[in-house]
C-alpha cells in the first residue's frame, strides 16, 4: 500500500486562503474558544459537583464554533454545508465518538491513537458538509484518508503541538503570581485554541482537496 503526503502542500495554502477570507469569524471563534476553555476550567474548580455538566456545556459550545467556522470555510470553497445549527447535537455526538476512539487507541499505545485521529480527521467537516449521521461520516473519513492519512497525521501533530506546549508550560510553571494567573491562563488558552480553530479550517481545506465538490469540477472542466 502506498502512502501519500502530496496533499499537504496544496492544503496549507488553501487553508490560509480560507482563513484570510474570513478574518472576523476566525478571530471571534479563536477568542471565543479560548474564553470557553478558561471559563470551563474556573467553573470546574469552583464547583467540583457540577464539573461534568460544565464540560458538557463546553463541548456543546465547541461544537457550535466548529459548525460555524467549519461551515463558513466550506462555503468559501464553494461547498454549501447541509448541517444546520439544529443538528448541533449530532456533531457533539460525533466528537464524543471520535474522542473515545482516540482514547481506545491511546490505551494500546500513542501511535495507534495518532493513527485513529488522522483517519477520522475529516469526520467533522464531512458531517457539516453532508448533514448525514455521525457514524457514516466517520467511516467515510476513514475511507477517504486510507492513502492520505500521513498528511493528516502531520496536521494533527502540528496543531496538537500547541496544546502540548500549553501543558508543558503549565507543568513546569505551576505557580503563577495571583495577580497574573488569569492573564497567563488566558494567554495559554489562546495558544491552544489556535490549534483548535486551525484544525477546523485545515480539515475543510483537506476535504476540498480529497473530495472536491461539483463546483470545483465545473471550474476545472468548464
Amino acid at each position: 500500500m502506498r502512502f501519500d503526503i502530496s496533499l499537504l502542500a496544496p492544503t496549507l495554502p488553501l487553508s490560509w486562503a480560507m482563513a484570510a477570507a474570513m478574518p472576523a469569524t476566525l478571530i471571534v471563534g479563536w477568542i471565543g474558544v479560548a474564553a470557553l476553555g478558561l471559563l470551563a476550567g474556573i467553573a470546574s474548580e469552583q464547583s467540583y459537583a457540577s464539573g461534568a455538566a460544565i464540560w458538557a456545556a463546553h463541548m456543546l459550545a465547541l461544537a457550535l464554533v466548529q459548525l460555524w467556522v467549519g461551515g463558513e470555510a466550506l462555503e468559501r470553497a464553494g461547498c454549501r454545508p447541509r448541517l444546520s445549527f439544529g443538528g448541533l447535537l449530532i456533531l457533539v455526538l460525533q466528537n464524543l465518538m471520535v474522542t473515545l476512539a482516540i482514547l481506545l487507541g491511546l490505551l494500546v499505545l500513542v501511535l495507534p491513537a495518532l493513527y485513529v485521529a488522522a483517519r477520522f480527521y475529516l469526520a467533522g467537516s464531512l458531517l457539516i458538509q453532508e448533514g448525514k449521521d455521525a457514524g457514516a461520516t466517520m467511516w467515510r473519513s476513514w475511507d477517504l484518508l486510507e492513502r492520505h492519512w500521513p498528511t493528516t497525521l502531520i496536521l494533527v501533530l502540528m496543531f496538537a503541538s500547541l496544546w502540548a506546549f500549553r501543558l508543558l508550560i503549565v507543568y513546569h510553571s505551576p505557580y503563577v503570581a495571583a495577580d497574573w494567573a488569569f492573564v497567563a491562563n488566558f494567554g495559554l488558552d489562546l495558544l491552544s485554541s489556535l490549534g483548535i480553530i486551525g484544525g477546523y479550517v485545515t480539515a475543510a481545506a483537506l476535504l476540498i482537496k480529497v473530495d472536491p465538490p461539483p463546483s470545483v469540477y465545473e471550474e476545472i472542466f468548464g
